[in-house]
Formats: C-alpha cells, structure tokens, sequence
C-alpha cells in the first residue's frame, strides 16, 4: 500500500508544478479520519511548494515533538495554524523525494495504517 501512496503524493506534486497556473494546490488526506491532511501549494513551472500538515491543534505533544524533529515549522514560529514547511524544488524529480517527506509524516505523526487510503483532490488555477 506504501507504494500506492507515494505514486498517489508524486503524481499529485507532479501535477500542481506542470499544469495550472500560479494558485495550484493538492490535500492529501485520510478519508478514515477527520481533517488528517497535508495540503501542498505550488506554481507551474513554480521553484517553492508550500506544505502544511492539518489537523495539528488537535495532536498530542509526542506527535507535535515529531513534526519538529522531521523539520517542520511550528504554527507559533510561522504565526500560522499548522505546521509547515516551504521546499525548494529544482525539478519534477524533486518530487519523489518529497512525496517520501509527506508520506513518512503520515506514517510516523499521523500513524497511518497499512490498510488505510490516502485520497488527493486536485486544485488547478
């Protein structure tokens, strides 16, 4: 199922960098639990993606100490409501890399299950 996963994370990072225009974003989420997402936003053609984990009021310390540990940006440090990151990106390839970021948080913050899905919608300006 890991592999789906992150063919599913790719191809929707993929998709907001190479079509659209300057408001792309895709959420990925766990449609078994409420607001469990990470929204990715980005450009065609664009240098930066912006990615927030949702649904972080609502995670315990431990989960909150992992998102730190793994790199991302406190809400209070971004005078934002969920933690984030912004990637630089080079390529399309760069995509696979952060697809493995995006889909370890689900793993190791999220802890999602081995049966669980990941759906993806698609915004493209």
């Amino acid at each position: 199922m890991e592999g789906l996963h992150r063919s599913i994370i790719r191809t929707g990072l993929e998709t907001i960098l190479s079509k659209g225009g300057n408001g792309n974003f895709v959420i990925f989420e766990l449609p078994s639990r409420e607001n469990h997402y990470i929204q990715v936003a980005g450009e065609n053609q664009g240098s930066n993606l912006w990615v927030e984990a949702g649904f972080t009021e609502n995670l315990n310390q431990q989960q909150k100490k992992l998102l730190s540990q793994m790199g991302w940006e406190s809400p209070e440090e971004a005078n934002l409501l969920n933690y984030s990151k912004q990637i630089p990106i080079q390529s399309l390839d760069d995509c696979s890399q952060i697809a493995e970021m995006i889909l370890e948080t689900f793993i190791v913050v999220y802890e999602l299950k081995g049966n669980e899905k990941i759906l993806d919608k698609i915004n493209l300006e």
